[in-house]
């Protein structure tokens, strides 16, 4: 390992006086709990903690119903007075989620969380509302993940990455499941932007950070999107989209390499069709589509992932996504941001049943190999039963590699040829119940509360684990700032291509071989 030696107790301790120099104003100097910031869109009025100042719920776009329901999102218009941006706003509705009560088709919505300013000066600007100004801050803006099918912005609280990184961060909600990423060809059809509704979405939420953040405190022009699973899906899709020119300057994917070869509009389509049946719009008409409630809506969008769902994750639409990301990638036509990307170590875990029988494990194993056009014969020879604990173990590998590990290492591979790129591994058996699963690294970055399996924040780790959530706050933050990782603090991370992949593993992460990853999760077999 090249670079300055990493000490776990140092970088506490640094740490440590990095939020005391950051906490800003003592209570005792606040004459009130929140802040006023003037919007393009209105004044707002959000909390003031001893750390943090947060903007929650803020409208980036008119609500996407009625006749605006499959449609582009329209930016939201100047509201009168001094809007509330203390609460949390409706998530967009999903299906079977114990959450509905709080969802709604109104659910473009995104929060701001500012660290406090250290200086006296600034918490006067904070408590009159003039501004939030000072040095310019780097922009983090998160999209969450689940399979564009489920989630919400204020599942994942950033506290930490904002008071020990002084970063601002962004989380956005936008529009997930049928709602939006539907493809229909009489939707298809009407002359808008079509099928990418959510991404869409998105893009909207970026141009408002681009036009508002400065307001905050930050710096327009220096904005990383990032985001896990179908979050980092999203991501892929802006680095290769066109219409995500000039919204971002930086990218960090986590485990979103899953689905490059992007579905094609046909299938999509087909998709969408099938779905107007189910939900009696037999004419397959656009006026049919819109005029069925909700609750229809959620009862006939399908599993996503399954033959019955009514979309896909994402979809060649033409115009968000000319051609399928890995052509995209491959082919240098994307916008040239640095990017950091890796996956974590058994991924797979958490798609698998722990009562997978031997059989199930022969018949997984042969239609993954089948759907990849890989021999079957040749799959069990690579992963041969007795290799693992049991056949859980061995179809998470699989899933796990073809899935994740193995698509990050090609796609990395095909950026680093036109922009700086960062490969990593997350791998702590301490993560939780299921070890380094999928999400398992948002617990060091976030305050999250997504299951039994997914839950807590930093401090709720393991000594050894803290450690390496700090250094990993700090590469992500160090990223956000520099586009590049690295600071006197952490370990060295190379960039690619060079003869290392960086190992988030606790304590203090370390450089390893690539050869080695790409044995360890079959790649020469996949890719």
């Amino acid at each position: 390992m090249t670079g300055t030696r990493f000490s776990a107790t140092s970088a506490a301790f640094a740490f440590a006086a990095c939020l005391a120099l950051g906490s800003g104003a003592s209570a005792e100097e606040e004459d009130d709990a929140t802040a006023v910031v003037h919007t393009e869109n209105g004044p707002i009025r959000g909390t003031i903690t001893p750390t943090t100042i947060t903007f929650r719920g803020i409208p980036y776009a008119e609500p996407p119903v009625g006749d605006l329901r499959w449609r582009p999102p329209e930016p939201r218009g100047r509201w009168r007075g001094l809007r509330d941006a203390t609460k949390f706003a409706a998530h967009c509705p999903q299906p079977g989620s114990a959450d509905q009560p709080n969802a709604s088709e109104d659910c473009l919505f995104l929060n701001v969380y500012v660290p406090r300013k250290a200086d006296s000066e600034g918490a006067d600007e904070e408590r009159h509302g003039r501004s939030l100004g000072g040095r310019r801050r780097p922009v983090m803006v998160w999209i969450y993940g689940g399979a564009n099918a489920s989630g919400a912005s204020d599942f994942y609280d950033p506290t930490p990455l904002v008071e020990t990184g002084a970063v601002i961060v962004v989380t956005v909600n936008y529009r997930i499941g049928a709602l939006g990423f539907l493809a229909h060809r009489a939707l298809d059809g009407e002359g808008h932007l079509a099928v990418n509704y959510g991404v869409m979405d998105q893009q909207l939420a970026l141009r408002w950070v681009r036009d508002n953040i400065d307001r905050f405190g930050g710096d327009s022009g220096n904005v990383t999107i990032f985001g896990e699973s179908a979050g980092g899906l999203n991501v892929t899709t802006h680095v290769v989209s066109p219409r995500s020119t000039g919204l971002f300057d930086k990218a960090i994917i986590e485990s979103g390499a899953y689905q490059l070869n992007t579905p094609s509009l046909a299938a999509s389509e087909a998709r969408g069709t099938a779905f107007a049946n189910r939900i009696g719009c037999t004419d397959q008409t656009a006026a049919c589509l819109r005029s069925k409630s909700l609750a229809d809506v959620l009862a006939n969008a399908g599993t996503v992932n399954t033959g019955g769902a009514a979309y896909n994750q994402s979809t060649v639409d033409g115009q968000i996504l000319p051609e399928t990301q890995i052509s995209a990638i491959a082919a240098g036509r994307i916008n040239r941001v640095p990017v950091m990307q890796g996956a974590n170590s058994h991924e797979g875990r958490i798609f698998t049943s722990p009562t997978l029988t031997v059989a199930g494990y022969q018949a997984s194993l042969a239609g993954f190999a089948a759907a990849f056009g890989k021999s079957v014969t040749e799959a069990f020879a690579t992963y041969p039963l007795t290799d693992y604990a049991s056949p859980f173990e061995a179809i998470a590998a699989v899933l796990g590699d073809f899935a994740f590990a193995c698509s990050a290492e090609k796609s990395n591979q095909f950026l680093s040829q036109y922009v700086p790129t960062y490969a990593y591994e997350f791998d702590d058996a301490a993560a939780g119940p299921l070890g380094a699963t999928h999400g398992a690294e948002i617990v060091y970055l976030f305050n999250v509360d997504l299951g039994s399996t997914l839950s807590g924040g930093p401090g709720s780790l393991p000594a050894p684990s803290q450690l390496l959530s700090i250094a990993m706050r700090e590469y992500w933050t160090n990223f956000a700032r520099s586009s590049n990782p690295n600071s006197a603090i952490v370990p060295r991370w190379e960039s690619v291509p060079s003869a290392s992949i960086q190992l988030l593993v606790p304590p203090a992460p370390h450089a390893g071989s690539p050869a080695a990853y790409n044995a360890r999760h079959k790649c020469a077999f996949w890719n």
